[in-house]
């Protein structure tokens, strides 16, 4: 925490310097341009004087009132432009800033800032597998080569770092525009960047290779994203029923579980609960079908089933914004409508 504010504090007092320095030299420079400008004209007229009463277009007389004339003058612009005019406004907002900025940092890192929050701390084998990769990422961007990419993709992958990985698999794709593969796997990053969300950038990649596992399953994803929760738990159960041998094979049915609810097998171990139990399951039930709405805000028969579900519970409340979520997506439905007159 010291080493923290000790940098902190550096890093305002350069901060600080780089904002008021400016502030305080200006004033002088445009004093000292002012001065020499006006010494320059004044010299000239002189001078012009001088060629004048050479040629005999005046007199010593006229010439020495000119003379005279022109040295007054040169004294008051000296006099007037040495007063330091723009100086001191400009040092007091140095001065304001140099107590202001401190203080303002202080005083808004103090109210949204988190210094009690400790900091990341990432696994020594995560953090040389991320040195290793950053590594690797600096040498492709001289030399670029697609599998170099790709495996640097799958490194950031694997340790969650979805967004990097992301980056390193269409720098691969630029390389490699025609290999499938890497645009599925460009795909899937993006996605898992994105929490689980099925954008129409990241459809259009899967549909190069829809029958490819990962195209099935986050293409069944973005129908349930889109209110199709019929053709999306369909399309799962297509997958599911294609390779049920295939590694895939129990997130599949995971998910499925989470759509369909509780099984007949929920249902008959419930029976036996006491009434404690039966709550603490329903309460869970509820809590796994809220999270995965989540993920899924545009399931509407999801939000119907949770608003039933809080006014069966009697959280009326959490109800009326769970059927608030249907009527967003169906302002027309009956029974949004008639809960949130209630």
């Amino acid at each position: 925490m010291i080493a923290f504010w000790l940098i902190a504090a550096i890093a305002t007092a350069l901060a600080v310097a780089l904002l008021t320095a400016p502030l305080a030299a200006r004033g002088v420079a445009q004093v000292e341009s002012a001065s020499r400008h006006a010494q320059r004209v004044h010299r000239a007229q002189l001078d012009e004087v001088a060629r004048d009463l050479a040629a005999g277009t005046i007199g010593t007389a006229e010439a020495e009132a000119a003379r005279i004339e022109i040295g007054r003058r040169l004294l008051a612009s000296a006099a007037e432009d040495a007063t330091p005019h723009a100086t001191p406004p400009r040092r007091a907002a140095a001065l304001v800033l140099t107590g202001l900025v401190p203080v303002a940092a202080l005083g808004l890192y103090l109210a949204v800032g988190m210094p009690d929050l400790p900091a990341e701390t990432v696994p020594p084998e995560a953090a040389r597998a991320i040195a290793a990769a950053e590594r690797l990422e600096t040498r492709l961007m001289i030399e670029p080569d697609a599998q170099g990419w790709m495996l640097v993709g799958e490194t950031m992958k694997r340790l969650g770092r979805y967004d990097r990985a992301e980056s390193a698999f269409a720098e691969a794709a630029k390389l490699l525009p025609n290999d499938v593969s890497v645009a599925l796997a460009a795909a899937e990053a993006r996605v898992l960047a994105a929490d689980g969300r099925v954008d129409e950038v990241s459809a259009e990649m899967l549909q190069r290779a829809p029958d490819q596992p990962t195209s099935r399953y986050w293409l069944a994803e973005r129908k349930l994203q889109q209110g199709d929760r019929d053709g999306g738990v369909a399309a799962l159960e297509a997958l599911q029923a294609s390779d049920p041998s295939a590694p895939w094979v129990p997130m599949v049915q995971s998910r499925l579980a989470e759509l369909r609810g509780p099984s007949e097998a929920d249902v008959a171990a419930a029976t036996g609960m006491s009434a404690e139990q039966q709550q603490a399951f329903i309460e869970s039930m509820v809590t796994r079908l809220a999270s995965r709405l989540e993920t899924t805000p545009d399931d509407v028969e999801g939000w119907r089933r949770l608003g039933r579900a809080y006014r069966t519970m009697g959280r009326t409340e959490a109800a009326r914004a769970a059927f608030a979520r249907v009527a967003a997506l169906r302002p027309d439905d009956a029974e949004a409508r008639a809960a949130l007159q209630d």
